[in-house]
């Protein structure tokens, strides 16, 4: 049986490419690259979080993240070179993982300190948090 071919959409950003083999069976897949120098950009390039970024400090903005894009969840590593405060609300109806891999030694959840340890979580809601120069995570968010 041969599935039939789909129609190539335009992506959002020059960066994305569709997700290679699975197009077809998983329509809507991509894979996004994004290197942002502007907190204002980062902010609206973060949905399906609603986000406001204040950065901290004098030191440049920059914020790499690579995301595997799916219409039911979404998985990304992102990294940050400066320092920042975020608040915002999670995505409504889904659940957020963090996996830290190298956390800034001033981030922090709510006031409280992160553990590379752990695997912090987040229901859908408010979210305040200082995100330390150098820190690397990656984030899931499935329904």
């Amino acid at each position: 049986m041969q599935l039939p071919k789909r129609e190539e959409q335009p992506l959002e950003t020059p960066t994305q490419t569709p997700a290679s083999g699975s197009a077809v069976l998983t329509p809507g897949a991509f894979i996004a690259v994004q290197d942002i120098d502007d907190p204002c950009v980062w902010e609206s390039a973060s949905r399906p979080w609603e986000l406001l970024a204040s950065p901290l400090g004098d030191g440049p903005f920059r914020n790499r993240k690579q995301a595997l894009v799916t219409p039911n969840w979404l998985l990304y590593r992102e990294s940050f070179l400066g320092s920042l405060h975020v608040q915002g609300m999670s995505p409504p109806g889904m659940i957020g993982f963090t996996v830290p891999i190298r956390l800034g030694g001033r981030s922090n959840y709510w006031g409280a300190a992160l553990h590379e340890q752990g695997m912090p979580a987040t229901l859908p809601g408010a979210l305040d948090a200082r995100i330390d120069a150098g820190q690397d995570h990656v984030i899931a968010l499935i329904p």
